[in-house]
């Protein structure tokens, strides 16, 4: 069964002459040069194809470099980059390998960078994703931290307060193919008996061009207690998300570094 698997892009700045004014789409942008340099073939299928696994980036610490940056070089930078369906990411992985000391740009040259390494975060196997789910399953009291702005498209609209029903449901869309086949049945449970109970957020500018005047984004962390029944469908359901939810990331435009997340059990505020 193919699973989600995540990696660790290592760049050293060469050169920062400016910000990149939408750090999302910039990365997105850099991630497919990279790509396509290594295979042309994968990049056009990856960006083409709705049927291709889809990935997300985390650009927390592009974020926190540029916000203090300018003008220097050496400094160290990293992106994470989240693939849902490992199916294809060997041949991602040997793609972006093929960059390891090459140099590109980030921003329409604002950023000169140089790969150093490309690692393999994290991987998850079908053993691996049953126990952790179990183990989250029974958790009644999870934190999620918004790691970059985050916003949730429902309806053709924008939302980006973090409720449950936004937050399972447009994942669920994403992994359906890991969760239990009548997981469409017990999703309203789901939805009704996770509630968010505390909560440190802020509203931010979206890095993403194309969607920044439609909506802000959100960050910061919220805490859910589970108020489901234990050793039902809807928490085994709720596991599965818990578990995969840092590699996919969450809500809208993952892709451009939207929605990446970390999840801590119990209160973390």
């Amino acid at each position: 069964m193919p699973l989600p698997m995540q990696l660790s892009l290592r760049f050293r700045i060469i050169k920062c002459t400016a910000e990149p004014t939408f750090i999302g789409s910039a990365a997105h942008g850099m991630f497919f040069t990279l790509l396509k340099r290594g295979d042309p073939f994968l990049a056009d299928r990856l960006h083409h194809n709705t049927a291709f696994p889809a990935f997300s980036l985390d650009i927390t610490d592009l974020q926190h470099c540029f916000a203090m940056l300018t003008n220097q070089s050496n400094t160290h930078i990293e992106l994470r980059v989240g693939i849902e369906d490992d199916l294809e990411a060997p041949q991602i992985y040997e793609a972006l390998l093929y960059n390891i000391g090459l140099s590109c740009v980030l921003g329409g040259g604002c950023v000169s960078l140089k790969l150093e390494t490309v690692t393999i975060l994290q991987t998850l196997t079908p053993d691996a994703l049953e126990s952790q789910a179990k183990a989250w399953a029974n958790c009644d009291v999870f934190t999620v931290t918004f790691r970059t702005p985050t916003v949730f498209r429902h309806e053709n609209r924008y939302h980006c307060l973090p409720q449950s029903d936004l937050l399972f449901g447009g994942l669920s869309r994403k992994i359906l193919f890991l969760l239990p086949k009548d997981y469409a049945e017990h999703a309203p449970e789901l939805y009704t008996g996770v509630l968010p109970d505390q909560f440190q957020l802020s509203t931010t500018p979206l890095p993403v061009q194309h969607i920044r005047n439609l909506a802000s984004g959100v960050t910061g962390r919220c805490i859910y207690r589970v108020l489901l029944e234990k050793d039902t469908p809807a928490r085994l359901s709720l596991g599965r998300m818990l578990v995969l939810m840092p590699f996919c990331g969450v809500g809208a435009k993952t892709a451009t570094g939207l929605g990446a997340v970390e999840v801590a059990r119990g209160v973390n505020i």
